[in-house]
């Protein structure tokens, strides 16, 4: 496997392999993670570090898995805030008082040293927000139909309902996710991505391919966030899916990578 990113850095300890924004990693009260499907101990059709818990591997496996990977990443399973993801546009304030409750949500927002928000991916977008100001942190599982309802403004939104955040100071990152090159749509839902901004579809060769990446990028700045403060990740989960599973590329029956956040408790 070759391994460039301009944006993210790839890194291998105890032979679990995860990434990190290379920008992200300057900020020092955070803690980050993009989990890689190398490392683990699944096998066939999940080999090798699934992290899905919804998916047909042994528990056992995926649990030996957290363990690994927490081991590698310096976190920690009891202080994780897992969701029941469902395309929803639903966000969770994650407290310490609510956060082993799995509920329908694919967002969440904390302010809370020690909680890391985990959302689950195996193509679609995961946006962290981070507010340097007032020290809170945000975290989304954007699907096209979360995308498209607006998961990233409302995510924004309630930064600045609960902890009190200005656009303006929030940095955001864009995880990898599926990009423009292999996310093909049809017809039916062009209309949802047009009404973003035309330029996110292309057509070639009898197929429509729709950019989800640009769309979030598109929708954040529509909520004020500065340009200059979205980074958006170069690597495509399908293009690279040696390093990721990927529902376009493996189908449903695979493993899932999960991106994490939190707030170091030192701060």
């Amino acid at each position: 496997m070759i391994f460039f990113s301009k944006t993210m850095n790839l890194n291998i300890k105890n032979a679990v392999a995860y990434l990190t924004f290379k920008e992200l990693d300057k900020i020092p009260f955070i803690s980050h993670s993009f989990s890689t499907r190398i490392g683990g101990v699944s096998k066939e059709c999940f080999r090798s570090l699934n992290m899905g818990f919804k998916t047909k591997d042994s528990i056992d496996n995926i649990y030996e898995n957290y363990k690994l990977f927490c081991e590698s990443t310096n976190s920690n399973r009891e202080s994780m805030s897992f969701l029941n993801q469902v395309h929803s546009t639903n966000i969770k304030n994650v407290l310490k008082e609510n956060i082993s409750q799995i509920e329908n949500f694919d967002a969440s927002i904390t302010n809370i040293p020690g909680i890391t928000l985990v959302t689950f991916h195996a193509d679609c977008v995961p946006i962290y927000v981070i507010d340097p100001i007032k020290k809170s942190i945000g975290l989304a599982h954007a699907g096209w139909r979360g995308t498209v309802n607006g998961i990233s403004e409302k995510l924004v939104d309630q930064m600045c309902t609960q902890f009190g955040s200005n656009p303006q100071d929030l940095i955001c990152f864009i995880g990898p996710s599926i990009h423009k090159c292999c996310f093909e749509i049809q017809e039916d839902i062009v209309e949802n991505f047009e009404k973003i901004d035309k330029s996110l579809i292309t057509r070639e060769n009898n197929k429509i391919y729709a950019d989800i990446v640009e769309s979030n990028r598109i929708k954040l700045i529509r909520c004020k966030i500065k340009e200059e403060n979205i980074i958006s990740s170069d690597l495509c989960t399908k293009c690279n899916s040696d390093l990721f599973f990927s529902n376009r590329a493996h189908g449903n029956n695979r493993g899932t990578m999960i991106a994490t956040i939190r707030i170091n408790e030192e701060y």
